[in-house]
């Protein structure tokens, strides 16, 4: 199987010059720890990711709200974003080394999908 044919074609994202305040309420509402980041919706040119830590230590460090902060300010590159056509067990293997829970999958530089742990088998995986 094919990050492709696993992959969520529905995922909730932010847009580089949208607030961090915006990709903390996505990460409330999804309980996720991590949302990707876009360029703009119509060409979804992948930008990052923006963790809750980052989203944290960029407060932290600078005392500003969450509201005077953009996404792209806070967004760092994917650790091993998936292609499209990658096998869901060299996946598996990207999860296992970098302990997320999903990762983005790119193509052309655009962001089509999200591959989650928890669709793959758990030997692939290596989630319990």
């Amino acid at each position: 199987m094919t990050c492709r044919e696993a992959m969520e074609r529905q995922f909730d994202f932010c847009l580089g010059h949208e607030r961090l305040l915006d990709a903390i309420e996505i990460m409330s509402a999804t309980g996720d720890d991590r949302v990707p980041v876009v360029t703009e919706k119509t060409t979804m040119q992948f930008e990052g990711i923006i963790t809750a830590r980052a989203a944290l230590l960029r407060l932290g460090l600078t005392d500003r709200r969450p509201s005077e902060v953009m996404c792209r300010e806070v967004a760092a590159p994917a650790l091993a974003p998936l292609r499209p056509e990658q096998d869901v067990g060299e996946a598996g293997a990207a999860f296992r080394q970098h302990a997320v829970s999903w990762l983005p999958v790119v193509a052309e530089g655009r962001l089509i999908g999200v591959l989650r742990a928890s669709r793959l088998a758990p030997a692939a995986s290596g989630v319990k």
